[in-house]
């Protein structure tokens, strides 16, 4: 099983309904290049390296990455992160939280309906 975060490029939501409107609108745009998104790619993967290519059974625990990491958004302004559920843990998601607040992104849990901050 897979556990996924959503990176948003969109620092005025407050609320996890603002969340959750902003991601219904972007699901109806093309994937984007965002520089924000290729800067926390970047600097998660010197924590979290993506070693999904090698992983290809998915039993190396060293690799958080269900289905990898690519640079360019899911949809719009949307980055889906998707994590193994069995090593998502709470360091886990704080090392994105921060590296998301570094670039100018925030962290939505779609299905708990929560907005990190």
């Amino acid at each position: 099983m897979a556990y996924m975060l959503a990176l948003l490029d969109n620092t005025s939501l407050t609320t996890a309904s603002q969340a959750a409107i902003f991601v219904a609108h972007q699901r109806q745009q093309a994937p984007i290049n965002s520089k924000k998104f290729t800067q926390f790619v970047g600097l998660i993967t010197q924590i979290y390296p993506d070693l999904s290519e090698e992983d290809e059974d998915g039993d190396n625990e060293e690799n958080v990455w269900e289905e990898g990491l690519e640079v360019a958004s899911s949809f719009g302004d949307v980055k889906l992160l998707v994590l193994k559920e069995a090593v998502t843990d709470l360091p886990l998601i704080q090392a994105i939280c921060h590296c998301a607040q570094q670039v100018g992104l925030v962290v939505y849990d779609e299905e708990g309906q929560i907005l990190y901050k």
